[in-house]
């Protein structure tokens, strides 16, 4: 695959994963003016606030949780300091590597947290802000795959029918012929896009809920794309990866959740609407 490109001549050539990261970006802005003009609710002054806080949130998140799937060997690092550190650079440059990489999960998390923060800090209407932004999640992460695919991590199991990478960023993932896993992720995140988008502009759903949905269908995917991923850098926990404990945690707590409402005799769905 191509993992760099190369733009107008340019010297230096630019991250196709950076390049799609930014892509993304780019449609979950262009997403959010067309959207935010036929809601009176959200004002484009607090969506920028949001979204920046957000940003915050999803980088520090996905680093954490990444530096979470390589805990055992940051407390072998540090218990060795001496031999890790005789060379301070070489020692800071080891330890960036061991928290330099991104987990999506973790910036889930981060950019949720960082998200209610200034939510109520500013004491905006939650269930709105967070109803229009959801879909934003699956829509910035189909670039995030087709990214991944570019740059040859995230790859799939040896498979008969898939591509063969050459110049992969995981020199493990070159020279075998893998299931496209990243490019399957990405047509199901479109996909969820698309379901999302037609229950937020139904209003199939009651306000503050649109998560729910998202809840209970990416952590499904995810689970089952696990099992089909060749790299092991995400890290496990006993017969489960990191992101399928978390995708059973989200799923199930949204379950308690919608349970523990309807105990209550909570609507989560439009009486006039189905989805």
């Amino acid at each position: 695959m191509c993992s760099y490109v190369n733009f107008f001549g340019l010297q230096t050539p630019i991250s196709s994963y950076g390049l799609m990261v930014v892509l993304g970006i780019a449609a979950c802005i262009i997403y959010s003016f067309i959207q935010v003009k036929k809601h009176t609710e959200i004002y484009y002054i607090s969506l920028i606030f949001a979204s920046l806080w957000i940003a915050l949130g999803v980088f520090l998140g996905a680093h954490i949780l990444y530096g979470i799937t390589n805990i055992d060997k940051i407390i072998y690092m540090f218990q060795n300091a001496s031999e890790f550190f005789s060379d301070f650079f070489s020692g800071v440059s080891v330890l960036g590597t061991l928290v330099g990489g991104m987990v999506f999960y973790g910036g889930l998390i981060g950019g949720a947290a960082a998200l209610l923060i200034y939510l109520r800090a500013t004491k905006q209407d939650i269930g709105a802000y967070c109803d229009f932004l959801v879909p934003c999640i699956p829509l910035f992460h189909f670039f995030g795959r087709i990214g991944c695919f570019f740059g040859g991590c995230c790859y799939g199991i040896e498979f008969p029918i898939g591509f063969t990478y050459t110049n992969s960023v995981v020199e493990a993932a070159n020279g075998v012929c893998r299931l496209p896993l990243p490019l399957i992720e990405a047509f199901f995140n479109i996909l969820i896009f698309i379901f999302l988008l037609l229950c937020y502009n139904k209003h199939k759903l009651t306000k503050g809920h649109m998560i729910l949905a998202y809840c209970f269908t990416y952590p499904v995917v995810r689970f089952i794309d696990e099992f089909f991923r060749g790299d092991e850098i995400r890290g496990f926990w006993g017969p489960l990866s990191t992101s399928q404990w978390i995708s059973v945690f989200i799923f199930a707590a949204a379950l308690i959740y919608v349970a523990a409402g309807k105990i209550r005799g909570k609507h989560f769905i439009n009486k006039s609407q189905t989805c």
